[in-house]
């Protein structure tokens, strides 16, 4: 059953959760890179408002994503290895997805309250977007691919059919 300190801490949650996104929608991380620059300067490349920027990049630093010394800023290390978009290892599909499902969220009221239109949803196909979609699955099945792998391959099968289970990560 859900407590009231589990309800408060889940919609308490929702803030940290903004701020995670406006940094990616911003593109905060990319900017950084492995640089110390100062909110103005980060600002100036976000095109964004810099007292606005700066209470983004001190809450960001408060929840441990930014580093600040000397009034500059720089990625912490996960920050730029995952969201950097110039990282080897840059989560594009996860980004994507994430931006997505929040805009999604963001819905739920209007369709409660009036449900939702399926023309919405009659777009025609994205070939650009669905990449990211298969980015995305793929960048969430590899948590799993290893423990998988381990557990189908423990005793001879013979044979085995995939059957719709993800991006076969």
């Amino acid at each position: 059953m859900l407590s009231f300190a589990q309800f408060m801490d889940t919609v308490g949650g929702m803030e940290e959760a903004r701020v995670l996104l406006a940094a990616l929608e911003t593109r905060i991380f990319t900017i950084l890179e492995k640089r110390n620059l100062t909110a103005r300067q980060i600002a100036s490349r976000a095109k964004t408002d810099a007292d606005g920027t700066l209470c983004l990049l001190n809450a960001l630093a408060a929840m441990g994503a930014l580093r600040v010394k000397s009034a500059k800023y720089s990625s912490a290390p996960d920050m730029y290895k995952y969201f950097c978009e110039t990282s080897p290892h840059y989560k594009k599909g996860t980004v994507h997805l994430m931006g997505e499902n929040h805009d999604e969220w963001a819905q739920l009221l209007k369709a409660i309250r009036k449900g939702r239109d399926p023309k919405e949803y009659e777009d025609a196909d994205n070939p650009g977007l669905r990449r990211l979609f298969t980015h995305a699955m793929h960048e969430r099945s590899l948590k799993y691919a290893d423990d998988i792998a381990r557990f189908v391959t423990k005793k001879p099968v013979g044979r085995l059919l995939d059957l719709g289970a993800g991006p076969a990560s």
